[in-house]
């Protein structure tokens, strides 16, 4: 809950004043003003106001303050420690860790206000005179910590491992970096984690961003680049790789540039370099000369990459969506499929994604025999609902006879910049290039296709089992 508080009075000439009141699930901001369209006075840009972290502003609040309004989120904080356990585990007592995100973090620039959510991933941002939103953008991870607020940029760190830059006014997004050296997940207080989540938040001082990346010692980064550069620019991603020379010689690092047949790379250490591509590998060579497909921002309202959508919870901030429709109203297009499904639909960029099965146990086609058993990758235009391809895969036999209510293609698929992954049972996993070329199959044993459960764990299966 975040409320806006006034005093009695206060005009525009006094300046907007900060008093918390900080309880679980509940931050109080007090704002010095009287008109709800009226926005003044200094602002709070940042976690306890600078970058010294003061907590000091030199506005006066003239108590007592009334509530002028009051925005309840619908998710409250999802904090990443519990509580320790009442008794030893393994004879030793739990301590209590230090818990820093038990309320959302405000702050404010302007006539907004802005915080982050632990709860749905998402960073709003509010109507400083009415509470209302203005926009939202999920990430890929609990956001547990106060964005920073510098010259229209909105820069905040999630538990995804990514640091986001913002646009301040529509929340856009201008560029994101991966903090972690590379895309590891944990499982952390009952959600997936980077296992170098960004928990310094973000601090930016004289035109450099800094930020720490890691839980433990052990494993932690300290990350300083400067607050205006693209994140991402050229063919870089911000992932570490092991490039390979012509002469066998290899080297650990992460692509910053790439321009014509030159190539920037930054090794661990922190030492760049600019290079000829020809001086790689032929596979490195490939790599660096690839096409470049833009990865389109987690949160757009076309994009759903994956079931459950960008953060596997299943919000979208997609507005003025039909929520009635039947055989007359609502539908834009409808397409037949070469069989029966029951995956869900994913959306990247121009595309639809989703999988169907023929040949046996069709609802409404009787015979058919589990030897032409084929299980199919589609991609549709998005626009117009046309098949622009249909990949059949032959079923790896022996297979089960019957599978219960949801036939044999339930898995929805997952999807990048680069290619779209589909789970087909035993027969394996399969990845497709946007263009439906095979780029290659594993196969993941022969188990039956029960969900993810305790037995499932026993056969050292599940990773893969999940219906979807």
């Amino acid at each position: 809950m975040i409320t806006r508080f006034a005093a009695p009075t206060a005009t525009c000439a006094t300046p907007r004043t900060f008093a918390a009141t900080i309880g679980l699930a509940a931050l109080v901001l007090g704002f010095g003003w009287t008109s709800a369209a009226a926005v003044c006075g200094a602002d709070w840009p940042t976690y306890r106001h600078d970058v010294a972290r003061s907590g000091i502003t030199a506005e006066a609040v003239a108590p007592p303050l009334t509530p002028v309004w009051v925005f309840r989120a619908r998710h409250a904080p999802q904090p990443a420690w519990g509580d320790p356990k009442p008794g030893p585990v393994e004879d030793i007592l739990e301590l209590r860790r230090r818990h820093f995100d038990d309320v959302f973090q405000p702050v404010i620039e302007g006539d907004a206000v802005f915080f982050g959510s632990s709860g749905n991933h998402k960073v709003y941002c509010l109507d400083a005179g009415t509470g209302a939103i203005r926009w939202t953008k999920i990430t890929g991870g609990p956001v547990r910590l106060a964005p920073a607020l510098v010259e229209g940029r909105v820069y905040v760190a999630s538990d995804d491992g990514l640091v986001y830059c913002l646009d301040a006014r529509q929340g856009q997004e201008i560029w994101k970096l991966r903090a972690a050296p590379e895309d590891r997940r944990v499982l952390g207080h009952g959600k997936m984690i980077s296992l170098w989540p960004p928990r310094t938040g973000v601090l930016v001082d004289s035109g450099l961003a800094y930020f720490g990346a890691g839980i433990f010692p052990a494993i932690f980064l300290a990350i300083c680049l400067p607050a205006a550069c693209s994140g991402q620019s050229g063919r870089g991603d911000g992932r570490y790789r092991t490039f390979t020379d012509s002469r066998g010689r290899t080297v650990q690092a992460r692509v910053l540039d790439v321009d014509g047949d030159k190539v920037t790379i930054e090794r661990r250490d922190g030492k760049s370099f600019t290079l000829a591509i020809s001086a790689f590998s032929q596979a490195d060579q490939d790599f660096l000369r690839r096409p470049v497909r833009p990865e389109p921002a987690a949160a757009t309202g076309r994009d759903w990459p994956r079931f459950r959508g960008p953060s596997g919870m299943g919000i979208s901030d997609a507005t003025g969506l039909p929520v009635e429709w039947d055989q007359n109203r609502g539908i834009v297009w409808k397409t037949a499929l070469p069989g029966a499904g029951a995956s869900s639909p994913i959306t990247f960029g121009d595309r639809i994604y989703l999988t169907s099965y023929t040949g046996y146990f069709v609802p409404d086609e009787p015979g058919g025999s589990l030897d032409q058993l084929q299980r199919h990758l589609i991609a549709l235009q998005l626009d117009d609902g046309r098949i622009v391809w249909d990949k059949a895969v032959a079923a790896k036999l022996p297979e089960e006879e019957r599978i219960r209510d949801h036939g044999f293609a339930a898995n929805s698929v997952a999807v990048d910049a680069d290619r779209v992954y589909a789970f087909f049972g035993k027969t394996g996993v399969f990845a497709f290039d946007h263009d439906g070329n095979q780029l290659w199959q594993a196969d993941v044993g022969l188990a039956g296709p029960q969900r993810c459960s305790r037995r499932g764990l026993e056969r050292q299966h599940a990773a893969l089992r999940g219906d979807h």
